[in-house]
């Protein structure tokens, strides 16, 4: 929960209304994320209905507001000093983005805990997440999904591995693509005490 909201003040210090601003970055990205993944020569399961889909929804990315973000908010790059304070660290990858788009590095600490990021998710809305993000999310997830192996081949077999294994949990998050709220939030829903 204190992840949650320490991610919600970044996002306060430096914010820009809606505009189509982060439609034309980031639907480039979305563009070598493709481009790379065709070029890597590892291929993965679905890889073309990923595809279809993030080219598709693409639209979604539009009228989305900016702020300043960490550029790399995960378990990896958060500490807790001996008196139990949570500090962020690693903030060599600061960007301004859409605020959503900072919760695709969350497959991350998925990793270690569903319910460290149901947690996290939580408190950043305050318990009141708009739908918008759940479908922003899974486009997030899908469309770093995209290029995880053409990024993981530059760092060897183990990456590459991690990549397949991570690429077929988004599969799971989604049920193929099928849902849009992750099985892992639905599953951790009630499970939770937020008082």
């Amino acid at each position: 929960m204190k992840a949650g909201q320490i991610l919600k003040k970044i996002h306060t210090l430096e914010y820009q209304s809606s505009s189509n601003k982060w439609f034309d970055i980031y639907s480039q990205k979305v563009k070598s994320y493709i481009e790379a993944h065709k070029n890597c020569g590892l291929r993965f399961e679905k890889e073309d209905t990923y595809i279809d889909y993030t080219l598709s929804k693409i639209n979604l990315l539009k009228n989305r507001p900016m702020c300043l973000s960490h550029g790399d908010f995960h378990t990896a790059n958060m500490i807790i000093s001996p008196d139990n304070k949570l500090f962020i660290i690693d903030f060599g990858r600061v960007e301004i983005v859409d605020p959503f788009s900072a919760f695709k590095s969350m497959i991350f600490s998925n990793d270690v805990s569903s319910y460290f990021t149901t947690g996290q998710i939580d408190a950043y809305f305050n318990n009141r997440i708009p739908n918008e993000f759940w479908e922003l999310l899974k486009y997030y997830s899908i469309s770093v999904t995209i290029s995880s192996l053409a990024w993981a081949v530059f760092y060897g077999q183990k990456e590459v591995d991690l990549a397949y294994k991570r690429i077929e949990s988004i599969g799971k998050w989604y049920s193929n693509i099928n849902s849009n709220i992750p099985t892992w939030y639905i599953k951790n829903l009630n499970k939770n005490n937020f008082d």
